[in-house]
């Protein structure tokens, strides 16, 4: 059975990225956003290298990442992020339950990463194509 989503498209497209703007200090840069349980399976180590490899590529390019969630790979994603100096350009947002804040979230984000291999098919990839987010994905998954 596939999954589904009652997460309704944003009714004020300006008014969510505003929200998400105000709360996290945003302003014309590229978000980037991943939703869901932090945990090395869901491909965040992944993120981080190839957000470096961004960083390295495109040294001016203003950007910030989204990390939506919680759990047993946090303190080490945080960790990492410290290690590959990309504290300016990643907010952990921690665990957000509020079904509109998130449907704000996937809104004001310009690229959904979600490169687990572990989640084939996630309910937060149906809950990004309903705002509208484009979602990345790895070959194969």
């Amino acid at each position: 059975m596939n999954n589904a989503t009652e997460m309704l498209p944003v009714k004020d497209y300006d008014k969510a990225c505003e929200i998400v703007n105000k709360k996290y200090h945003l302003q014309n840069e590229k978000v980037f956003i991943f939703v869901g349980r932090i945990n090395a399976l869901k491909g965040v180590f992944f993120i981080l290298d190839s957000l470096l490899t961004l960083r390295k590529l495109k040294p001016n390019w203003k950007f910030k990442m989204l990390f939506v969630g919680t759990g047993q790979d946090e303190d080490n994603l945080k960790k990492k992020i410290k290690e590959y100096q990309l504290d300016n350009y990643i907010i952990m947002c921690g665990k957000e339950t509020n079904r509109e804040m998130i449907a704000n979230y996937f809104a004001r984000s310009d690229l959904f990463l979600f490169p687990s291999m572990y989640d084939a098919s996630s309910i937060v990839q149906i809950e990004a194509a309903s705002q509208k987010t484009p979602v990345l994905f790895l070959k194969g998954s």
